[in-house]
Order: structure tokens, then sequence, then C-alpha cells
């Protein structure tokens, strides 16, 4: 890489502020939203179209603490996110990039004591989960207007959550309580809202659901035997398609849970039963979707750091090789097996991650994968590139960083 290249500052601070540590970048109408954090901890909404005279300042979230701004989407051109603040009040706002033109959807016509999260848009409407109460939330559907602003199902608590659309559905989890969170669908009508499976059951891991292939896989406790040890289990979400695909952990909780897809394989972090008794924590294991190919791959564990990592035909994964303190997150090639599951870097080394966004450790040009560590303490941090093969086990460190 050259060291020098056209690179400047677009930013010129309009809001009294020195630094305003941007992040969170959303592409709508050529034109990139973006949050900032001010010195005084306000969070703070901006624009730009790539110069300096049209980088804005849109927008000020105030609180005693810094609130967030998360799961920004489009909607008629207009940007549509949520705004979290301290107290645990969340509101769904619109922006059109000016500041008379960003307010909370609470505007249009909802009571002011409705908290606003959880959105999706599905059928070209906006779906959220708003209510007075954390324990009081329901399913609501606007298009950006007052009259088009309505609950979809009647005043029952549902509290959904974890949208994901597939076939033509809107499919969510929802409970009463914290204890008996189950799958629903929706077509957007109160009468088609529906349980898909009404055996008493409860869904444990907090992942984002995702189909793969027509599938969806979950942990769950099945409360209705007499065994409630939280295994693998999938539905086709269809009306009573959940079923048990295999119990990882027979007699204690499996846990499965982080879902990835790659290649025809889904791969997913649980714990094993250790052949000399008790369980192993969060083991590598994969799944085509059927039980005789649920396999354990390897004795690597999740940590706050994993994370997986495809680059073209292969599957990079950030994983601790030990349980515990002791455990250190390292760089892993695999092909879905375990002869053919090892560490790409040396034994020594730490993959710096700073949590689950792999675009602030790695990235993948024509095929390579790059990454920075640090392997000697006399070089410091240098960037290191793994070429598209990933067969040797090696990596070449760019000396011209």
């Amino acid at each position: 890489l050259p060291r020098q290249a056209d690179i400047h500052s677009l930013m010129l601070p309009q809001n009294g502020t020195s630094e305003v540590y941007p992040k969170t970048f959303v592409v709508l109408n050529d034109k990139v939203y973006f949050i900032g954090l001010a010195t005084n901890n306000q969070t703070e909404l901006w624009v730009t179209d790539g110069t300096t005279a049209g980088t804005l300042h849109v927008k000020t979230f105030e609180g005693d603490f810094s609130p967030s701004l998360t799961n920004f989407n489009v909607y008629h051109g207009k940007a549509i996110f949520t705004v979290v603040f301290p107290n645990d009040k969340s509101e769904l706002y619109a922006s059109d990039g000016t500041p008379n033109g960003t307010v909370p959807l609470a505007e249009l016509g909802l009571p002011d004591y409705y908290k606003l999260s959880h959105h999706i848009i599905y059928n070209d409407l906006i779906y959220f989960a708003g209510g007075n109460s954390f324990y009081r939330k329901e399913l609501w559907k606007s298009d950006g207007t007052v009259a088009g602003t309505q609950q979809v199902n009647q005043n029952n608590g549902l509290r959904p959550t974890n949208f994901t659309l597939y076939n033509g559905y809107l499919y969510f989890i929802s409970g009463d309580d914290p204890f008996s969170q189950r799958l629903y669908r929706t077509d957007g009508t109160s009468s088609n809202t529906i349980l898909l499976d009404s055996f008493n059951y409860n869904i444990t891991n907090y992942d984002p659901i995702e189909f793969f292939e027509g599938k969806l896989y979950f942990s769950i406790e099945d409360n209705s035997g007499s065994s409630s040890t939280r295994q693998l289990w999938v539905t086709s979400g269809e009306v009573n398609g959940l079923h048990l695909l295999k119990e990882l952990a027979p007699g204690s909780n499996a846990e499965p849970e982080g879902f990835f897809y790659h290649q025809g394989k889904v791969y997913f972090w649980s714990n094993r039963i250790y052949e000399f008794g008790g369980t192993v924590p969060d083991a590598l294991w994969s799944t085509d979707g059927t039980a005789d190919n649920t396999v354990y791959i390897a004795p690597l564990h999740r940590s706050n750091n994993a994370v997986f990592i495809p680059v073209n035909d292969l599957l990079y994964i950030v994983a601790q090789d030990d349980f515990g303190a002791q455990g250190k997150p390292k760089l892993y090639l695999t092909d879905g097996t375990i002869n053919g599951t090892y560490a790409m870097v040396p034994d020594n080394a730490d993959i710096e991650t700073y949590g689950q966004n792999e675009e602030t450790l790695l990235g993948k040009l024509n095929g390579r994968l790059i990454y920075r560590n640090r392997y000697d303490n006399d070089l410091g941090e240098e960037l290191y590139i793994i070429f598209p093969d990933g067969s040797t086990g090696t990596s070449e460190q760019n000396n011209d960083i």
C-alpha cells in the first residue's frame, strides 16, 4: 500500500466542539449519514455529500449521558433510526437530512408515553414495537403519517423483538414474560398475526433471527416434556414446524448461539459433553440442517471478540483457543471439519478485535484477508495479509505500512 494518498478531513465542526468521533455510516440519496459524539458526551447526527461545505450537523440528542442511535433504515427517502436514551426510553426517528426534518415518529400521532423501538420495513410500511412499559410493547405499523400509524395486534403484551422477513411474512420473537419467548408470524393484519407452535417452550438465545436455506435455528428449552435442557431446534417457519434437531449436550444445557451461514453449512457455538464428564463451554459446531450432519468441529471458544469472516470460499474465525482468562483470541481457518480447522497466526499472537465489527480489524481486498496485530513489541502494530488460498497456514507482513 502506498504511504501517501489523497486523504483529507471533510469535517469543519459547526457545533462548537473540537472533535466529533464519527461512526455508523449510512448511505441515502447520494449522501452519507453518520453519528458523532461531541466532547460534552452529546450524541449528534451528521450528513455529508463528500465535501467540506456539504458536511452538516443535523441534530444533537441531549441527555445526562450519551444517547445511542441504532438500527438505521431507509424509508421513502428518509433515514429511519432508533434513539435509545439512558433512562431506557427509546424513540423511532425519521430524518430528511435537515434539523426541522428530523423528528420522532411519536410526533406523528402516537401518545407521548409510547416508547418506540425495534423496527423493520415490510410491505412498504414501518413495523415496530411500541408500548408504555417494557412489559406492554405491542406490534405497530406506520406509513409515516398520522392516519397511517396504527396498532396491528390487540393489547396482549406481545413485546415483539428480533424481526426478520421470509417468504412474504414478517417473523418475530414474542412473549408475555422473559421465560416464554416464542416464534410468531404476521402478514400485517391482526387476524393473521399468529403463534406458530403452541406447545410450552422458550427461546433462550438472543441472536438476531435469520433464515438459512429456509430454516431457522434456535436454542430452546422444551417445558412440555420431562427434560427442559436447552438444545438445538429448527423450524421451516410454518405452523407446527418447530422440532428438535439434535441434543448436543444430552442431560445438560447445550445453549447453541451465534449462527452463521457459509457454503451450505450453518456454523455456531454450543456446549458439548466432555469425554471425561461435565460440559465444555462454547465449542465450534456446524450443521446442514440434518441431525446426522450436525457435528462438533473444534475446541474453540466464543468470546466477546468472536467473529466469522468469509473470504471467497474460505471461512476465517476469530476465537479463543482456551476457555477462561488464559484464552487468547486467534485467527483460524476452517472447512467445517476437525482436521481442516487450524490457526493461521503464531501461537504467541493476539488478535485485536475491538468487538464484533470486522471492519475495524479485518478488510477484504481481491480475495485477501487484511488485519493488524502486534507480533513483535519492537515493531508495534503492523498490517498483515493472508493470500487467497489460505492453505499454507502462514501470513505475510506488509513492511511498507
